[in-house]
């Protein structure tokens, strides 16, 4: 029983029906997605989790009473405004990177997808919007580098204000450092960031947002001149490592 070395998590396996979903329909489909969530998690065999978190729970035990899908979605005041939130979230930005008019666009639908799983409170947009923005600045700089940036808006592209048509060789590795930098300044923890990542020791946090992200935000500065580096250091770090890691 349980997750095989290497097997996707519950959370991973739900961001593929959303990628799938996405897919088919072209773009995001609330109702579309919800029906291929549901049908993915009541059909036997599908993954071999033995976790799910709250938020699939509450979602289930209202549509185990035959509630409307779209009033599935529930908080509990504990569990729910937790940084396992964002999982769902990098597909749906990518996806929308071609077409999105700009990251507040794409922030507008992110919520709403968010909200057609859980009922998290008005707090955790501040986290979810920082997320989409920094994965924005990022996505938009690697468009930007390879020439693929197709709509009108290519100089408001990047926030974080890094010029990437200069002609210099830069480090991508300082780059990202800087934009990592630039999120945690617009939640006001750009000096609690740096000193974290000056520790020898690893955060080692719960998963909410409030400590969670913040947190995510050390591993990406500390660790950002190596992917693996980070990934494997967010993972050893203990706490709540999966949904945090998946997030980094």
């Amino acid at each position: 029983h349980g997750l095989k070395p290497g097997e996707n998590t519950l959370d991973a396996q739900v961001t593929k029906v959303l990628i799938e979903s996405i897919i088919k329909n072209k773009s995001w489909n609330k109702m579309s997605f919800l029906n291929d969530y549901v049908k993915f998690m009541t059909t036997a065999g599908s993954h071999n989790d033995v976790y799910a978190s709250s938020a699939h729970r509450m979602f289930f035990a209202n549509w185990i009473k035959k509630k409307p899908l779209d009033q599935c979605p529930d908080n509990d005041n504990h569990n729910i405004d937790a940084i396992d939130t964002l999982t769902i979230i990098p597909p749906l930005v990518a996806s929308m990177m071609q077409t999105a008019k700009s990251n507040e666009e794409i922030k507008s639908v992110t919520w709403l997808l968010v909200n057609s799983m859980r009922k998290p409170s008005n707090s955790v947009k501040l986290y979810v919007d920082n997320y989409v923005d920094l994965l924005y600045d990022i996505m938009a700089y690697k468009s930007q580098s390879r020439g693929s940036v197709n709509n009108g808006d290519d100089e408001q592209k990047v926030n974080a204000n890094v010029n990437v048509n200069n002609g210099d060789k830069v480090d991508e590795s300082e780059i990202f450092g800087g934009m990592i930098l630039n999120a945690a300044n617009k939640l006001g923890i750009k000096k609690y960031v740096i000193s974290q990542a000056r520790l020898k020791n690893d955060p080692m946090v719960a998963c909410y947002m409030d400590s969670s992200y913040p947190a995510m935000l050390v591993y990406a500065y500390k660790y950002y001149f190596d992917f693996n580096t980070a990934i494997l250091a967010s993972v050893n770090g203990g706490g709540e490592n999966v949904a945090r890691t998946t997030a980094l």
